[in-house]
């Protein structure tokens, strides 16, 4: 599958393998492909067909949803996300699902 299956920490530095190559990712971003990874595993183990992760989901598992969190935090994040692990590669592995959430394809 995609880059996004190889996931890991080293230090402080979070990083994410891409390639081969390692990008530097602050904690929510590096969480938040986390979360939809693991959304992506579940769908592929069980064959669901649910890929997509909603933005209440997301703000969950990744920020206090207890906290007054602004939803749009999410989407601040996935432009974050894709101007690293995207746009560099010339890929489009996190996509917007209207009217789903947002999923990681391979």
């Amino acid at each position: 599958m995609g880059w996004f299956r190889r996931l890991s920490l080293r230090g402080r530095l979070m990083l994410i393998g891409t390639g081969g190559l390692a990008v530097g990712l602050l904690l929510g971003g590096l969480l938040l492909v986390s979360v939809l990874r693991l959304v992506l595993d579940q769908a592929l183990d069980s064959g669901a067909r649910r890929t997509a992760a909603d933005v209440v989901e997301l703000l969950d598992h990744v920020w206090d949803a207890g906290a007054d969190t602004d939803p749009n935090v999410v989407e601040v994040y996935v432009g974050y996300l894709r101007r690293k692990i995207d746009q560099p590669y010339n890929v489009r592995s996190l996509q917007t699902v209207r009217g789903a959430g947002y999923r990681l394809v391979g």
